[in-house]
């Protein structure tokens, strides 16, 4: 299997096939899904992903970032005052085709693409092109890999490639390789800058011709752009102060302050979270455990984040959070995988080296794909192997579809998805209070409605002219006279009854596809820690 000093073209060729065959299925079977939660309107976080949409949508159209679907946060850049050259980037794209279906896709599309540098890992390692069938099958079969591509739009997903073609170019015999991968591996959020740091400080290999002064030379390369990258970032565009909770970054102050105490919170969660990284064959990467090292500190940092402060530890939630981690645990697999394929082929086996490797990575690919199918079942995933649009949709798309592209509606926040392709929105349970003060709904021209809302409802039915124009059980929309002043302003500052969203019913017991199921558990309370000792 990888003794061939010199395989035929048609091996190649062979192999890229198959390469590209599974990299296609992946896309399709992950589109497909996203697309179904976003027609349900079940997306990760729906609201999340319309504020980015929304930032996307104004900086595709007028080049610049803002937001009114939701209240608060830094939206000069991207939101909650992070610092991600992709977003630019991303949005040059969006601007094509703006949808959340487009959006996602491109997302999906990213990840999907990590598939080159797994495949490149493969064959270096395995020096034979069955190394690239080896590397995507390990990449694209790992379930956090499809997990981080179903995080509908969030800028830290790109590590998870981005961080690939890092450790693939740290191997490459070139420096201009090495630049390049240094420079992707940092944009795509500030907090990845010193990971690249990380990843060319595992790269030595003994293996290599002088391989102390190769490793010198990836670490200064590395080095030298993610600090040029970082004083560039921090220069030109400073992080303002912001409340939206920052994670990664509390979980770094617990770290480096000595009056904060240091707490595992995740790894109650370390079988039944954390270990899906490593299916379904990821132990293997015990085999190359240099690798493994800063994929297990970003476990370990992940773990000291309190429940509640914007991570989840389940894989239908927030887990972008682990994006930079994974590249580490599906490189340490690949290159593990292929240690272990050359000990099967030992000399001193004898014959029993020629058919050894092949039963090891046929056991290794029936095990792999049998789990998969299993988790795959289990997640709901809609196995298609080419992007498949949705069945079922949520009623609130058929109601604001139709609305001319200069209408501001104004929506239930689970409805806020539908509505942010557009330069302004809003969200009465939310934004509008905020983002327009003192307008109430004379800030819009239309309100989506659950028709059990009873305070809503009657909000809307007070405008000067108001009138019912479309229904779609169980949401109503109206309208009311273009430019009316709100005769209740401020209602809702002191409301006679909760402002609500009222989502959606997702049809009972029954599970529609693509919609993951719930967490097993819910997450605990926040935990009450002492006062540090002073």
């Amino acid at each position: 299997m990888v003794s061939a000093p010199a395989p035929r073209r048609w091996v190649l060729w062979a192999c890229l096939v198959v390469v590209a065959l599974l990299a296609v299925a992946f896309f399709g079977v992950a589109c497909s899904t996203s697309w179904a939660r976003i027609a349900l309107l079940h997306t990760v976080e729906p609201y999340a992903l319309a504020v980015h949409q929304q930032l996307l949508y104004n900086f595709a159209d007028s080049g610049s970032f803002s937001q009114t679907i939701h209240t608060g946060y830094d939206d000069a850049w991207t939101w909650s005052g992070h610092r991600a050259a992709t977003l630019p980037l991303v949005g040059l794209i969006y601007g094509l085709v703006p949808s959340p279906f487009f959006l996602t896709a491109i997302v999906i599309g990213a990840v999907t693409l990590g598939v080159i540098p797994a495949a490149g890992l493969g064959a270096k390692a395995l020096r034979h092109p069955l190394g690239m069938v080896v590397g995507a099958l390990v990449y694209l079969g790992c379930p956090a890999v499809m997990g981080l591509a179903l995080q509908d739009y969030q800028d830290l997903v790109f590590a998870l490639p981005f961080l690939l073609v890092t450790l693939w170019a740290l191997r490459a015999r070139r420096p201009w390789w090495v630049l390049l991968g240094a420079l992707l591996g940092c944009l795509p959020r500030e907090e990845c800058i010193p990971v690249v740091v990380a990843a060319a400080l595992i790269s030595f290999d003994p293996r290599w011709e002088r391989p102390w002064r190769r490793w010198a030379r990836n670490l200064g390369l590395a080095g030298g752009v993610a600090l040029a990258y970082g004083l560039a970032l921090a220069l030109l565009f400073p992080v303002h102060a912001t409340s939206h909770d920052m994670p990664m970054a509390a979980s770094l102050g617990s770290w480096v302050d000595p009056q904060q105490q240091l707490r595992l919170f995740g790894m109650e969660r370390l079988e039944s979270f954390y270990a899906l990284a490593w299916a379904p064959v990821g132990l293997v990467g015990l085999l190359a455990p240099l690798v493994l090292l800063p994929g297990l500190g970003l476990m370990l940092m992940h773990m000291t984040v309190p429940w509640g402060h914007g991570v989840d530890r389940y894989w239908s939630g927030h887990v972008h959070h682990l994006a930079p981690m994974v590249p580490f645990f599906v490189a340490a697999a690949i290159l593990g995988g292929a240690r272990l394929l050359r000990l099967a082929r030992h000399p001193r086996l004898g014959r029993a080296g020629v058919a050894l490797p092949w039963a090891v990575a046929g056991a290794l690919l029936a095990y792999g794909l049998w789990w998969n199918m299993v988790w795959a079942t289990g997640f709901n995933l809609v196995l298609s192997p080419l992007p498949r649009w949705p069945e079922h949709w949520h009623p609130a798309w058929g109601l604001v579809g139709p609305l001319p592209p200069d209408a501001v509606p104004i929506v239930p926040l689970d409805a806020s998805l539908a509505v942010s392709a557009r330069a302004r929105s809003y969200t009465f349970s939310e934004s509008l209070q905020d983002k327009a003060p003192g307008l109430g709904l004379g800030a819009g021209t239309h309100l989506l409605v659950h028709q059990d809302n009873s305070a809503v409802l009657a909000w809307g039915q007070a405008m000067p002219g108001a009138r019912v124009v479309a229904r779609a059980d169980p949401y109503l929309l109206l309208t009311w006279t273009s430019g009316a002043v709100d005769p209740m302003v401020g209602w809702w500052e002191d409301p006679p009854t909760r402002i609500q969203s009222w989502p959606y019913e997702l049809g009972g017991e029954r599970r529609l596809p693509g919609v993951p199921p719930p967490p097993a558990e819910a997450e605990p309370e926040l935990p009450i820690l002492p006062p540090p000792v002073r």
